[in-house]
């Protein structure tokens, strides 16, 4: 999988557009050194879910090879963002949310970035690697709530793309497991929507001019290549240690 690739379909179903979301500002005061300080986070999800765990699918049909279960995380700092993407590997089952279809417990393994010049003191080198590779996360999925369906309203009002303004019949609420260490246990959260994408039999992605083929929602998730995304950034210090 290449960057390029990720970051065209981030683009396709996900990111919001130059006017708000994930590309704002954070009013943060630019730094006195050479060195990229992100301050705060946002990522997106990709995996075939086949109704029992996440695995690798295909793009297109003449795709070249299969591509892993996959988290792009996206730093933010004053003016600046860059993109770390891993292959998931799913550690075990996660309970999140007592409403969830299904959770995961999950860990990653750098496969692309472009983040480069970021403060070796915090981070154990220039890229985030150091930090973001066999970072511990959940992500799990539930129906949709009021608050991402508002939420989705929003976005779509004033960035989405035409076929995302019919989402209601599409979307469900995709939730961020953080693990507690000391008490052993996930605090969970709502983070944004998710969308469950028709795949052909061999698992590629059923893609038509312009859009994605979703799955209609019904009473648990659906098996197909699912998407899940942030709408709204996150503090940085929730996964890193500093």
């Amino acid at each position: 999988m290449t960057l390029g690739m990720a970051l065209w379909l981030s683009l396709l179903v996900a990111c919001p557009g130059s006017g708000g979301g994930w590309w704002s500002d954070t009013g943060q005061p630019e730094p006195t050194d050479d060195y990229f300080h992100p301050t705060e986070y946002a990522f997106e999800a990709w995996g075939y879910y086949d109704g029992d765990t996440l695995g690798e699918f295909k793009y297109y049909a003449n795709s070249s090879g299969a591509v892993p279960a996959y988290m792009a995380i996206y730093l933010l700092g004053p003016g600046l963002m860059c993109t770390w993407i891993g292959a998931m590997e799913i550690e075990g089952l996660a309970t999140l949310d007592e409403a969830q279809w299904a959770g995961f417990a999950v860990s990653l393994s750098m496969t692309e970035t472009d983040c480069t010049d970021l403060d070796p003191e915090e981070w154990g080198s220039t890229a985030p690697t150091a930090v973001l590779d066999g970072l511990f996360l959940a992500i799990g999925w539930k129906d949709l709530t009021p608050e991402i369906d508002e939420e989705i309203q929003a976005y779509v009002g004033s960035e989405g793309w035409t076929y995302e303004k019919e989402y209601e019949d599409h979307a469900f609420t995709q939730m961020l497991g953080l693990y507690d260490p000391t008490s052993g246990a996930w605090t969970a959260h709502d983070v944004g929507p998710a969308f469950t994408y028709l795949t052909d039999e061999d698992g590629t992605l059923n893609l038509t001019v312009g859009e994605l083929k979703k799955i209609e929602r019904t009473d648990e998730l659906q098996v197909g290549v699912l998407s899940g995304f942030t709408l709204e950034t996150r503090p940085l210090s929730e996964i890193t240690p500093f």
